[in-house]
């Protein structure tokens, strides 16, 4: 059968489970049942009490009475671990047996009840209640922690066969009819020999236990027999009578072997435990190491990915901006169809254009306000040689704006349009370019980018669709950064271009 894993408890293994309450509650029973009877027979015979009370200072009582000591103390212990851990019930098994043991052991710790009473009821309770009722209990109770540790090997014959044996001699040992008086050597033959075999089948039992637990547990078995026999004999005379008896001590020996083992098993569960924890550990490392290359590898794979959409953008702006500009300058100069002026007006445009795109490329320039700042400086003095005002304004509030670098681009490129465009056509005396910012209910902003001439204007509302490749840029540019470009001109009064989005 395939063993448990080593984490599993011992009560949650899949095989039929102990009688281990009604063991326990018929325990309880049969020593109220005897309790009560011993307790009424001596409080019938007062001298019997009185004499039962008076301890005797012999070698026997001495030790027996210090083996059920350390019995108690031993229980009391087993008793507080299973108060801490009530799932493991070996331990209260544990408890249990020693207060059994330590009533078995009352028979050579009390005086014999006085000779000479008239019915000897208090006799014959106390050597039922210590001599002769222990002894299957002890057996049930050794039996259920042994199938506890080696539940795979438990005895089914054994299992059915012990409840019926244990209450049944319970009753039969009762001093309530004469059986025992008429054969009083039957209940000892009866519980040495069953108890010889039930030893024997737990010592067979725990061949499952690892190698040092099973020749503990064997070896207090054997000496559990060997006492048992000694005393038998010395019982029937086959010993001389000056001999200790050995079973007071047997109850150390068996609860000792069960404690190393507990103490084994418990040693075992705690190393399990670190070794798996270890192993916990150096999976996490690993898995903690695998997780840190493979963000790694994200983190260059998202570098390489941003740096080859920014060369791609950087080619779209030099091919849509300055080479768009060269070459159609360059195609126009060889045909001879561009003036000197014309020429120049184009090489100043593509230089602009050029400018505009290294100062969105430098990684200082953060800042929109910057940025115009900038452009205006280099628009300067282009439009007062030509005799333009420039009137400049920018509303507070456009450091909260955010913009990636395209969009920084898209802007500037159609404000450089919309100024090239006022000047080669529209001719003004007087630009505005105000830039506005305003917060929305919900807290967002809005911007709006005006560029306004006095200049010649047209009727705008005869355009379908605009024309020339100036309109189309700009309107194409908007588009590209998510903005709306609007037109509005009238003959004699100027035009009007606006663009606006939402940040």
């Amino acid at each position: 059968m395939k063993a448990s894993p080593p984490d599993m408890a011992w009560d949650e293994l899949r095989v039929p489970a102990l009688p281990v309450r009604p063991a326990l509650a018929g325990l309880a029973v049969v020593a109220l049942v005897y309790a009560a009877g011993w307790l009424t027979a001596l409080l019938s015979e007062p001298t019997a009490l009185r004499q039962s009370a008076v301890p005797l200072a012999s070698t026997q009582h001495g030790l027996a009475f210090a083996a059920s000591l350390a019995l108690l103390i031993v229980g009391v212990f087993y008793f507080s671990f299973w108060l801490a851990r009530r799932q493991e019930r070996e331990h209260l098994l544990l408890a249990i047996t020693t207060v059994v043991w330590a009533v078995f052991n009352l028979q050579y710790v009390l005086p014999p009840v006085a000779q000479g009473a008239a019915t000897h009821a208090a006799q014959q309770w106390q050597v039922a209640a210590t001599q002769l009722l222990p002894i299957p209990w002890l057996n049930w109770l050794i039996y259920l922690f042994i199938a506890h540790l080696t539940p795979q090997r438990r005895p089914r014959w054994l299992e059915r066969l012990l409840p019926g044996y244990v209450f049944g001699f319970s009753v039969a040992v009762m001093p309530l009819w004469p059986l025992v008086e008429r054969w009083p050597m039957l209940p000892v033959w009866a519980y040495t020999l069953f108890g010889i075999m039930s030893v024997a089948t737990i010592a067979v039992m725990v061949a499952a236990l690892g190698r040092t637990e099973r020749r503990v547990i064997q070896v207090a078995c054997l000496y559990c027999i060997a006492a048992a026999a000694h005393d038998l004999m010395l019982r029937q005379g086959w010993l001389a009578p000056d001999r200790i008896a050995l079973i007071p001590y047997t109850g150390l020996a068996l609860l000792g072997s069960f404690t190393f083992t507990l103490q084994r098993r418990y040693v075992a569960a705690l190393a399990a435990e670190e070794r798996a924890q270890a192993q916990l550990s150096l999976k996490l490392a690993q898995r903690e190491q695998e997780l840190h290359r493979q963000h790694q590898r994200v983190l260059q794979l998202e570098r390489e990915r941003t740096e080859q959409r920014e060369r791609q953008r950087l080619m779209r702006d030099l091919h849509d901006g300055v080479g768009g500009l060269l070459t159609t300058s360059l195609m126009l100069a060889e045909q001879g169809c561009m003036s000197r002026d014309d020429l120049v007006d184009a090489l100043r445009q593509a230089v602009d254009d050029l400018r505009t795109t290294i100062d969105v490329l430098q990684p200082e320039a953060q800042d929109l306000g910057e940025l115009l700042a900038n452009f205006r400086h280099r628009i300067g003095p282009r439009l007062q040689a030509a005799g333009v005002e420039l009137v400049w304004e920018l509303s507070p509030g456009i450091d909260r704006l955010r913009f990636t670098p395209e969009q920084k681009l898209h802007l500037l490129r159609w404000l450089q349009e919309a100024l090239t465009n006022a000047l080669r056509h529209a001719r003004p005396r007087r630009l505005q370019v105000q830039f506005t910012v305003h917060a929305g209910s919900d807290a967002a902003l809005t911007w709006t980018l005006e560029v306004h001439d006095d200049g010649a204007g047209f009727d705008a509302d005869s355009l379908t669709k605009p024309t020339g490749r100036g309109l189309q840029n700009q309107t194409q540019r908007a588009l590209s950064m998510g903005a709306f470009s609007s037109l509005t001109s009238r003959p004699g009064q100027g035009t009007r271009l606006r663009l606006s989005s939402r940040a």
